[in-house]
Parts: structure tokens; C-alpha cells; sequence
């Protein structure tokens, strides 16, 4: 994080729900420069669960559900910080953790197969404990990956909330909010681009300064190893569509890998 302050960032999000747990009220309490914030994703997804507005920090007040599974990694479970959180906003509701021991291990190894029989398996754990819960949190960031399995194992009358969206919508209206966060200097913001594999040197550039706008497209004139050519399927990540570009105009050459076309040479599957 000192990095990140001595880069310039005013705010700093800790994406992971095991650090924010173990380390975020200290930072926040001991470790701030003047000037500089740090936001956990806890907030976004208990401020959507009690249906309040981005920022709400009124008392807490009895809420709709009253019956909630927590997944999460043993260190998380174990600090209980959800429950801390929510206490602050809701009154009356009952939260049974699950620890899922393993299943960021599966999911970092691309390991499918097992990262589903886990999620299955920790959802039935849950179910002994409250049989009919109301609404889960997905909570590690990596559980997403797997949002639709969670879903399928809990029934269609749970609602699963998931911070792949909520922490992003939350973020926007903070910044919203907090103006002065929002550099209008476009030329002096600094890009890191990161590619998707859980690698400390998965970057395609650092600290590289552009005018960029929400949207925009940026072409990577060099790829390496996300390029066709030299990809695999490290983690199970698809390889990508090639696209060639002659005389200024754009044609797909090989369409995107799917799901099925990975799996589509195993055996013994069934």
C-alpha cells in the first residue's frame, strides 16, 4: 500500500474480503497518510443486502431478510467481521458461516471439477446448520467465478449477492461523492494494466500515463503470451480470438475458446 500512496493514489481498495477482515480497521485506524483512504468490499454487499443507499450510515433498523449464509475462507469466518458490519446497519438477523476450506486453492489451480464438488459440499454443510436460508453472501472475491454453481446448489428461491458488481457500483458513487478523489487531469493519471492470471508479474504496463474515459478500447500492440500464439490454459483461461488488422480495417480470424471446446478432448468425464 505504500506503494500505492507514494504513486499518488488518494484510495486505495483491499479486494479481498480474508485481508479486509484481518487488516482493515487497523489500517485505517494507524496506518493512513494525511489525506489518503481505504476502502474493504464488505460495506457494498451489506449495504445491498438491508436495501440501503450507497453511503447510508443511519442506525441500524430491522430488515426483510432474517435468515443469511456467509461463505467464506476460515480466516474470514473466524474474525467474524461480517457479522460486526452488519450489526451496524441491521437488527434481527440471524448469519451461519460456512468455512470453505479449499476452495480458493481449486479455483486458483483451475482445478473445475473440484472447486464445483467443493462448492456443492460446503453449500450441503450450510444447509444442515440453516436448512432454509433466505438470502447468501458470496463472500471472497474468488466465489464469483463460481456464483451460478452456488445458486444451482441453494435453490432458485435464495438470492446469492456477489461483490463482482456491487463493489464496482459502490466505488462509483463513493467517487460521486467524494469529488476531490476524481482527478479531472486525465493526462496525469497513471495506468497499470493487469492481466486476469493470479501472477505477481501478470501486467502488460506499468505506471504508464494516457487521457483514458470509462469505455474506451485500448489496443495492446504486443500481447506475448495473451496473444494466440503462445497462449494456454494456465488456470483454465480460455484463449483468445485472434484479429487481424490489414489496411486499417479489423477482421476475426478465430473465434474466442468456449467452455465446451476446453473440455471437449477430456475423457472419462462422466
Amino acid at each position: 500500500m505504500e506503494k500505492l500512496w507514494d504513486e499518488g493514489c488518494d484510495l486505495v481498495i483491499l479486494a479481498c474480503n480474508t485481508a479486509s477482515a484481518a487488516a482493515l480497521r487497523s489500517i485505517q485506524e494507524k496506518f493512513l497518510p494525511e489525506g489518503k483512504r481505504c476502502l474493504g468490499v464488505f460495506v457494498p454487499l451489506i449495504e445491498r443486502l438491508t436495501k440501503r443507499n450507497w453511503g447510508d450510515n443511519s442506525p441500524p433498523r430491522e430488515v426483510d431478510v432474517q435468515n443469511v449464509a456467509l461463505f467464506a475462507t476460515p480466516s474470514t469466518v473466524a474474525s467474524r467481521a461480517f457479522q460486526r458490519e452488519l450489526a451496524f446497519r441491521a437488527i434481527g438477523v440471524d448469519v451461519e458461516s460456512q468455512a470453505c476450506g479449499g476452495l480458493v486453492d481449486a479455483i486458483e489451480d483451475g482445478d473445475i471439477i473440484l472447486a464445483e464438488a467443493l462448492v456443492r459440499s460446503h453449500v450441503d454443510a450450510l444447509k444442515r446448520k440453516m436448512p432454509k436460508p433466505q438470502a447468501a453472501i458470496l463472500g471472497c472475491t474468488h466465489y464469483p467465478l463460481f456464483e451460478e454453481v452456488f445458486q444451482d446448489a441453494l435453490g432458485k428461491n435464495v438470492q446469492v449477492f456477489s461483490q463482482a458488481n456491487l463493489v464496482a457500483e459502490s466505488l462509483s458513487d463513493y467517487l460521486k461523492r467524494h469529488p476531490d478523489l476524481s482527478s479531472t487531469n486525465k493526462s496525469k493519471n497513471k495506468f497499470t494494466v493487469a492481466g486476469p492470471i493470479c501472477e505477481s508479474a501478470d501486467y502488460f504496463d506499468k505506471n504508464f500515463r494516457y487521457s483514458l474515459d470509462e469505455g474506451d478500447l485500448v489496443v495492446i500492440g504486443s500481447s506475448g503470451a495473451y496473444g494466440f500464439s503462445m497462449s494456454s490454459n494456465y488456470n483454465a483461461r480460455l484463449k483468445p480470438p485472434e484479429v487481424l488488422i490489414s489496411n486499417k480495417k479489423m477482421k476475426l480470424i478465430r473465434k474466442r475458446e468456449t467452455f465446451d471446446d476446453y473440455i471437449s478432448e477430456e475423457t472419462g468425464l462422466e
